[in-house]
């Protein structure tokens, strides 16, 4: 037994151990509801493993959400639902028990797979730790102020220090249940103590959750499996678990009948209405945001705004023009959104749609904007825009009188952008700085939308195709009830690259396919958009080096007979050291008898030229062949790949750009960190996998048996030149470099840019360079000192976010370490869509610990729980120290996000600092220090940069050659 599988199996004792330690206690010898979950949870494990679904994993997983069931459960039998049971009502808090092992016992009954089970598990434990840090306080008003002083004296009340204070709406709250109750009413000509709230809203909530966990069609009939009726509750617990923090609220309404519908209702109301889980997840994920939302959206007015504005940006802007188009903007949103106010949400939203529309001239490009059009016209089709929106992804909670809207720093962005405020004629290209967790994404929607309803087509890039992905997803109904769905595009910028391509050579594989005299295939036109307009989300990203300067190489690979046996016989060869090996695949060629190899000869042997585009250097040129020559050429080629492959030592960093995923084929590493099928690195997809795979090489995969025919390339920095305008978004722009800088400035003639304040005033993230930053040795105390961490982290109930440099580190530390951690999750680009959501979920919950690639540093949203919040909030170890600082400032910003709690710190190793050249190989990591690591790489950068930028500049004059030598080379074919 390995020493990981020891240590797997000592986890697992552990945990059952544990099980059995916290449920024993708790078992009475007569039937009652705590042994009826404990016969479930032996039945539900006694299913899964004698049906073969329990892997060690799962058991290992399952047992430890059971064994901190029983954890939460002696914590409510021993001490209560609530923190104060003197506050409590025994009825209320029995009930709430009750409800809470009902929806325990339902879920176990249920036939789901494991990891179903154990995602929901999680969440409900989750629930019965937030519900047990919650003061479920009872806050009341009196009928009259005639007895105040006596409820006082007595102890019996004390006074709530809010805005109230002093009124006749002062609030209590009641100190003594038992006194309180009978000195009330003796007191008051009342039959009935007032209601205790927040127990009746917990238990209205509780009673959602137990609804649709049983709930058994959607309300167009769709039949929901007990896999969605589980899942669908997990996201429900989620979002009612987001929404417990603001229960503390109560004192502050004006109304507590209202204060409960708002806490209830929108639940209530999604549960209710949705036609279909998809429908379901997008609902109660906007709920669950709206409770934050609300709270925020008012505390900035358009005069604060703009003086914050005013704070953080250039004065090249028109200020009292900006105020002019934000008041025309609010006018038309209050008259919409109060306009047939007796209709429902849907007619109410068909009326604004119609109205917009007909006001709209989808002939009127940016060009023809005038002065008049920006100030009156714009605002207006703003507001119609923003009122939909609002009435669209509020309708869930519209009965509480509250709408999700735009926030005027939003709208103000949306107003520069479009140069709102300027007097001359059109719309000129703009960048602005929109700060992590601002709403970048409802800014560029609303851009689009309206550039859309005025004629053009947007594109909108992304640099993941999560975000691109998730983004477009989150849009697609608003822009479907304008009917501009088909007029934006949501892409990465390869999919842009690959696009191009077809519009400059969509006939390029078709052409090689009869040159060399293989079956035709479908030609592609790529599609011209009319009158294209680019918007670019993280637009600091399209100026990187990744993009600016790099080409995306198009080929064509098709299987031709033979290939796949030459291929073969080749890596044979290889690993047995033969010499000469070319002689002996043509001695191959000439005597193998095998049909195949008879129809690849008979292709050798076609007659004709014609020509082809190759790479040559680092050039693109046009260069005549035949085929006997051509196939000889890449024969030459796969026997010098195929021995470098056989002579790489097996850590070498090419092994690291491959893998063989899960269906057994081989990937390739792009360069925001996924990893491709599809993309090849010439032959060495084949022959690194038969390394890989060792024996047993499947055919008819795309692994081996293709021919590797260079079609042409695409320049990344061409691509916006195909746009008169180009408008983006990114949370730090302020960091680009001079070298950025001047391309945005002579390249793409962008002259205007922006940087909209915080919504949410300043980070809470407070990072101390002394404290948490540390630097270690070796790459065992590095790693361990991670660990030592994480553990830190979750025995503290909180949650932990790792970023290492690439998934190469990750596997790493996830085979040294992953035996002893539980609740982990690795997320990278190239994580499955579903599991990605998930983990992203889960970042936030306690105990999890989140392993991900720094591209996750980026753009993506990471919630604490109540449970985390209150203990700290998600905690950020970054594991490397980044080159450049806006990496460092987006890792930052996966904590303390929009008000919440949270830490973070740097962990790295003075090996890795010496490779990156920010430590001497002499210096000694005791007297490394962050302020020492971040001055060397503001003098690296600066003196780094002036090298780099003349590389780039040769490198941005190759791939534009190349990008001409394509269009050339395809013009007339």
């Amino acid at each position: 037994m390995t020493v990981d599988s020891m240590e797997s199996l000592r986890v697992l004792t552990l945990n059952t151990i544990r099980f059995i330690a916290q449920a024993g206690p708790i078992i009475k010898p007569k039937k009652d509801q705590g042994n009826d979950i404990l016969e479930k949870q032996i039945a539900y494990m006694n299913r899964a493993l004698l049906e073969g679904r329990m892997s060690f994993e799962n058991y290992r997983d399952l047992i430890e959400v059971f064994a901190e069931y029983w954890v939460q459960r002696c914590d409510v039998t021993d001490g209560g639902v609530v923190k104060r049971p003197e506050q409590c009502i025994e009825q209320n808090e029995n009930e709430l028990k009750s409800q809470l092992l009902q929806c325990m016992a339902s879920a176990l009954d249920k036939n789901v797979q494991v990891v179903d089970l154990i995602k929901f598990c999680r969440v409900y434990d989750e629930l019965l730790v937030d519900l047990r840090n919650l003061p479920l306080e009872w806050f009341v008003r009196l009928p009259t102020e005639d007895y105040n002083d006596i409820f006082i004296k007595k102890n019996d009340l004390s006074i709530v220090q809010n805005k109230w204070m002093g009124s006749e709406r002062q609030c209590y709250s009641v100190e003594n249940v038992g006194r309180f109750k009978t000195l009330y009413l003796a007191l008051f000509d009342e039959p009935k103590i007032p209601r205790h709230f927040l127990f009746e809203t917990i238990k209205s909530l509780l009673a959602c959750i137990i609804d649709l966990e049983t709930k058994e069609q959607w309300i167009d009939g769709v039949e929901l499996t007990e896999s969605d009726q589980l899942n669908a509750t997990g996201l429900l617990i989620a979002s009612i678990r987001s929404s417990l923090l603001y229960l503390k609220e109560q004192p502050d309404y004006i109304n507590f009948d209202g204060f409960f519908e708002e806490s209830t209702r929108p639940f209530i109301i999604v549960t209710n209405e949705s036609i279909s889980y998809v429908d379901f997840e997008k609902r109660i994920n906007i709920v669950k945001e709206s409770f934050w939302y609300f709270r925020k959206s008012n505390e900035i007015d358009i005069a604060v705004a703009l003086l914050l504005y005013k704070e953080s940006s250039e004065l090249n802007y028109n200020g009292e023009r900006l105020r002019y188009c934000y008041r025309k903007y609010n006018e038309k949103f209050d008259e919409l959104m109060g306009k047939h106010s007796s209709t429902d949400t849907v007619a109410k939203i068909a009326s604004i749609v119609a109205d917009v529309t007909r006001e709209t001239d989808s002939t009127n490009l940016t060009a023809q904007w005038d002065t008049d059009f920006k100030s009156n016209k714009l605002p207006e089709i703003l507001a119609g825009l923003s009122a939909v929106w609002a009435l669209h992804v509020s309708r869930d909670m519209a009965s509480t009188g509250q709408y999700l809207k735009p926030h005027c720093i939003q709208i103000l962005c949306v107003f520069r952008l479009l140069s709102a405020d300027r007097e001359d004629e059109g719309v000129r290209k703009h960048l602005a700085q929109v700060l992590t967790g601002q709403g970048k994404s409802l800014v560029l929607a609303l851009v689009a939308s309206v550039l859309a309803l005025c004629g053009h087509s947007v594109q909108i890039m992304c640099y993941i195709k999560y975000l691109a992905t998730r983004d477009g997803k989150e849009f697609e109904d608003f822009y479907d009830l304008f009917g501009i769905h088909s007029k934006i595009s949501y892409q990465t910028f390869e999919e842009a690259a690959k696009e191009r391509l077809n519009q400059i050579a969509g006939n390029a594989t078709q052409y090689v396919h009869s040159c060399i005299g293989l079956p035709n295939v479908k030609s592609y036109s790529g599609v011209i958009l009319p009158n294209p307009v680019l918007l670019v989300d993280e637009v600091d990203v399209l100026f990187d080096e990744k993009l600016y300067g790099e080409t995306y190489n198009m080929g064509t690979f098709p299987r031709i007979p033979g290939i796949d046996k030459i291929q073969l016989f080749i890596w044979k060869m290889v690993q047995k050291n033969c010499t000469s090996i070319r002689e002996k695949v043509d001695i191959y060629l000439k005597d193998e008898s095998d049909p195949q190899i008879a129809m690849f000869n008979n292709l050798i042997n076609k007659s004709g030229t014609f020509a082809l585009l190759i790479h040559c250097g680092d050039q693109s040129i046009g260069k005549t062949f035949t085929n006997s020559s051509l196939f000889s050429m890449h024969i030459d080629r796969m026997i010098s790949i195929a021995k470098q492959v056989h002579d790489m030592e097996p850590n070498h960093s090419v092994f690291n750009e491959f893998r063989l995923n899960s269906t057994g084929k081989i990937a390739v590493r792009q360069s925001f960190g996924n990893y491709s099928e599809t993309t090849y690195k010439n032959y060495y997809n084949a022959f690194i996998y038969f390394r890989l795979k060792g024996t047993n090489f499947e055919e008819g995969k795309t692994n081996y048996g293709y021919l590797n025919v260079r079609l042409g390339s695409i320049s990344y920095a061409k691509i916006p030149e195909d746009f008169s305008l180009i408008l983006g978004v990114s949370g730090t722009l302020t960091s680009l470099s001079s070298y950025e800088k001047k391309v945005v400035n002579d390249h793409y003639n962008i002259t205007e840019m922006t940087v909209m304040p915080s919504f949410f005033g300043g980070s809470n993230l407070k990072f101390n360079e002394t404290v948490d930053f540390n630097c270690f040795n070796t790459a065992t105390e590095w790693t361990n000192a991670i660990f030592g961490r994480i553990n830190v982290t979750v025995n503290a109930k909180r949650s932990v976010l790792v970023i290492f440099n690439s998934d190469v580190e990750i596997n790493g530390f996830k085979q040294q370490f992953a035996a002893q951690l539980d609740r982990l999750n690795v997320l990278t680009v190239n994580t499955d869509p579903a599991d990605k959501e998930r983990f992203i979920s889960d970042a936030g919950v306690s105990r999890t610990i989140t392993l991900a690639t720094r591209e996750m540093g980026r753009g993506v949203d990471y919630k604490s729980s109540v449970a985390v919040e209150s203990n700290g909030g998600v905690h950020v170890i970054q594991t490397f120290f980044s080159v450049g600082v806006k990496e460092e400032t987006q890792i930052k910003g996966r904590t303390a996000r929009k008000d919440n709690r949270g830490s973070y710190e740097l962990i790295v190793c003075v090996d890795d600092l010496g490779k990156e050249n920010f430590v001497d190989s002499q210096e000694s990591y005791l007297t490394v220090t962050y302020d020492q690591l971040n001055n060397k790489r503001n003098v690296q950068m600066m003196a780094w940069m002036m090298v780099k930028d003349e590389s780039r500049v040769e490198k941005l004059k190759v791939a534009n050659k190349n990008h001409q030598a394509t269009v050339d080379f395809y013009k007339n074919k």
